[in-house]
């Protein structure tokens, strides 16, 4: 074979070995990218899930005293629900209460105790055979604490909201929970902290 044929195969070769070796880089190099972007989306989300955890924060407002401003404002209102919740970037309480002519529901800003909203609204007559049934006994029940750490010990994650509120004969902690993509709702014994249930989204 010609001298020069046998350097033109050879140069030919290196130049199509170097042009997929190329190829391979790149292909790895977004193959990277990918998986760092990836990852990045879901540190993200990670990271805003735990700044929405409830679970150890402490608050200037306590559940006892947001409970004590709506009793002091409804004073003959029975308390029917009491959630702690993140609603636009702000710690909540939810608090609402009946008495037999009237719902109730004011919202306090958990850090800076103001007042974001004060409502009454007329009941009709079922409402009003509802209120004993979803009446709230206080008497002896743990701290909302107490509930988050029941809860996570049951099933790990961030505590996006708590609500104390009736359920049956029971007075009982609503938890909700989320671990990355995963959500679960348990239910605490607001007496004497048994996990009552544990439903998995």
């Amino acid at each position: 074979m010609n001298t020069y044929k046998i350097v033109g195969v050879v140069a030919t070769l290196a130049l199509s070995a170097g042009l997929l070796a190329a190829c391979g880089d790149n292909d790895d190099k977004q193959s990277n990218n990918n998986n760092n972007t990836n990852y990045s989306s879901k540190k993200s989300s990670d990271k805003t899930t735990s700044q929405r955890d409830l679970n150890g924060k402490s608050f200037h407002l306590s559940m006892d005293d947001a409970i004590k401003m709506f009793q002091d404002k409804n004073k003959e209102a029975d308390l029917t629900s009491v959630k702690l919740e993140y609603e636009n970037g702000k710690a909540v309480y939810k608090i609402e209460g009946a008495d037999n002519m009237k719902d109730y529901e004011m919202v306090f800003d958990a850090d800076s105790k103001e007042v974001l909203e004060d409502k009454a609204e007329s009941m009709d007559a079922d409402d009003k055979n509802d209120v004993q049934n979803d009446k709230i006994n206080m008497t002896g029940i743990i701290s909302m604490d107490e509930a988050m750490q029941k809860a996570t010990a049951e099933s790990d994650g961030a505590v996006t909201s708590i609500e104390l509120e009736r359920s049956f004969n029971d007075t009982v902690y609503s938890v909700s929970i989320e671990n990355g993509t995963n959500e679960s709702d348990v239910t605490v014994n607001a007496k004497d902290g048994s996990v009552m249930n544990v439903e998995n989204d």
